[in-house]
């Protein structure tokens, strides 16, 4: 690159740059000198509200009070029956110690210097204070604490690659879960082993996992290389192109990832014309970008459900259950749970709503047996597959790992327990399973 070159892929650079709020590693954000936000990784465009920032954030998160005020609160969002956001009651720790309450109906005057923290949790928090009245300023998300909604697979799902000026730069990623954030708060696609992902446009190379697509087959496969450039459906060469060196990729690469885990795509780029390859070549805008990094996290869509013996004590009084031990945790039928907590003070009540297509989980309800319950099984391993249905608990829907079993859906013992807050414990050396309804859940 010449120096007239180099020197105006710098000025376009630095006016890019100079055009967003960068926001690195720990960082602290300040909204409108009311609220600070620490341990800031990055900033997201609006995804939830138009025109209100994402910051993802490293855990523990403080978000402070910087002046006095009469309207601050830090809480999980909650969505209405239409979609919308409405408030809910914040919880305010000064120090750790001083707990308030704040919602439309109760304002208090909160002193500045007010901390409340943020940790693990799983749900996004909005931010509001004065100076936004009833405006809520920014969302948070916990990097790697976001939750996996496997009900919410979509069948294609499109990601743009490259900007302008490559047309069609785009991936489309067939039966996808969800978006999340991993631990260093990169955006992440939930994808199966059973999902694919397709590369609408001639590119010159993938790489899963740092490895070339050709030489990763027990991770993706794709349309054997063809030598030369795409363009109106055959292939040109030319002297900057000889056949001997490169080599081309035409649209429609599929990729499919078949080892559970994460996993990361690199796309370099290519050309399809010569035109397209002169404007490349003659654009800044592409520079810093020609082989964009996706990260994944791949489930396994039908892992082997491995016949559990373990001993069950509900309230110390031995329960036989059919249950699974899938990818290193126990599962347990939904209902088998909640037959053998009926008449505790932890019971809930199951049902399936037709029109929504959801389960319906109700605490402090006696269940409803329907037959089929606490029958045992036959000792041997099944196949199973991800659970796509929604899970409401007490009309709010929440996010559960399920898997479907002979028709059943399988629930992680912990995961019900830290819903309907009784207490699992496990003692290896027995090879025993404890569960107290009269104490509350407790994490490992």
């Amino acid at each position: 690159m010449n120096i007239k070159k180099f020197t105006a892929v710098l000025i376009t650079a630095l006016m890019l740059l100079s055009s967003f709020t960068l926001v690195f590693a720990a960082d602290t954000v300040t909204l409108n000198d009311q609220v600070s936000i620490s341990n800031v990784i990055r900033e997201e465009a609006p995804m939830y509200l138009e025109g209100v920032p994402v910051y993802v954030c490293q855990a523990p998160v403080t978000v402070t009070l910087l002046k006095d005020s009469t309207a601050y609160t830090v809480s999980d969002i909650v969505v209405d029956d239409e979609g919308g956001f409405f408030p809910s009651v914040g919880y305010l720790h000064d120090n750790g110690t001083h707990e308030e309450y704040w919602s439309y109906e109760k304002n208090h005057a909160f002193p500045r210097g007010l901390i409340h923290t943020l940790t693990d949790q799983t749900n996004p928090f909005y931010v509001k204070s004065t100076a936004s009245g009833k405006t809520i300023q920014a969302i948070i998300l916990i990097a790697g604490a976001q939750p996996i909604n496997t009900a919410n697979k979509v069948e294609q799902y499109e990601h743009t690659l490259w900007n302008e000026p490559v047309s069609g730069g785009t991936m489309t990623i067939h039966g996808l879960y969800d978006v999340t954030y991993n631990k260093n708060g990169d955006k992440t696609f939930v994808i199966d082993t059973q999902s694919s992902i397709t590369i609408n446009r001639a590119i010159s190379a993938i790489y899963v996992d740092n490895t070339l697509c050709t030489e990763a087959a027990d991770l993706c496969t794709v349309p054997v290389y063809t030598v030369g450039n795409y363009q109106d459906n055959q292939f040109w060469y030319d002297e900057q192109s000889p056949i001997t060196t490169q080599t081309y990729i035409a649209p429609g690469a599929t990729i499919n990832i078949t080892t559970p885990g994460d996993h990361t795509v690199t796309v370099s780029l290519g050309y399809q014309s010569k035109d397209e390859r002169t404007t490349i070549q003659n654009s800044e805008n592409l520079s810093w970008q020609n082989s964009p990094r996706i990260f994944f996290r791949v489930l396994n869509a039908t892992p082997t459900a491995n016949y559990t013996s373990s001993k069950v004590l509900i309230n110390g009084i031995e329960a036989a259950f059919e249950a699974y031990n899938i990818e290193d945790n126990n599962y347990f039928k939904l209902r088998d749970i909640a037959k053998v907590l009926s008449g505790t003070e932890k019971q809930f009540e199951v049902t399936w709503n037709d029109d929504t297509r959801a389960i319906d989980l109700i605490s402090g309800e006696a269940y409803t047996s329907v037959g089929g319950e606490l029958v045992p099984g036959n000792g041997e391993a099944k196949p199973s597959s991800i659970c796509t249905s929604r899970i409401y608990k007490d009309g709010a829907e929440v996010v559960l790992r399920a898997y479907n079993i002979n028709g059943n859906n399988y629930f992680k013992l912990r995961d019900l327990g830290q819903a309907f807050d009784f207490d699992v414990s496990w003692n290896g050396a027995e090879n025993c399973i404890t569960v107290e309804t009269n104490k509350s859940y407790t994490a490992d």
